[in-house]
């Protein structure tokens, strides 16, 4: 189990974060409305670059381009993330493992199908 300490709070908002990095990026975006990442259409702040990289995608048209190929059977997909969940399909490890039954997965996903379908929802 991982158990993260919120130990820096927000002074204007009370939130709790892990580092001060996160509380910095926080109360910049959110109380100071700073934000190096700004859409050039409509002038909207995002957060991050992966926001602003979506936000163009949802309302600006920009193309979603399918650039990550996997070498097995030339499927592609949108991030090197999703690429690498993928892969596991053409593998033979199962690194995920039911803790209530002990039945293996090759992905995530479908550990969490079996665990909410077989043992409604139980936690070991």
């Amino acid at each position: 189990m991982i158990i993260f300490l919120h130990r820096y709070q927000c002074s204007e908002c009370d939130k709790k974060f892990a580092t001060k990095v996160y509380l910095k990026t926080h109360f910049e975006f959110f109380h100071l409305k700073l934000s190096k990442f700004k859409c050039q259409v409509c002038d909207t702040l995002l957060m991050t670059k992966w926001k602003l990289k979506n936000h163009m995608q949802l309302y600006h048209g920009l193309e979603r381009r399918r650039d990550h190929a996997c070498a097995d059977c030339g499927k592609k997909f949108f991030t090197s993330a999703t690429l690498k969940s993928h892969q596991l399909t053409h593998s033979s490890a199962r690194l995920f493992m039911c803790a209530v039954c002990g039945d293996t997965f090759k992905q995530r996903p479908s550990l969490y199908t079996h665990v909410r379908r077989t043992h409604n929802h139980q936690k070991t």
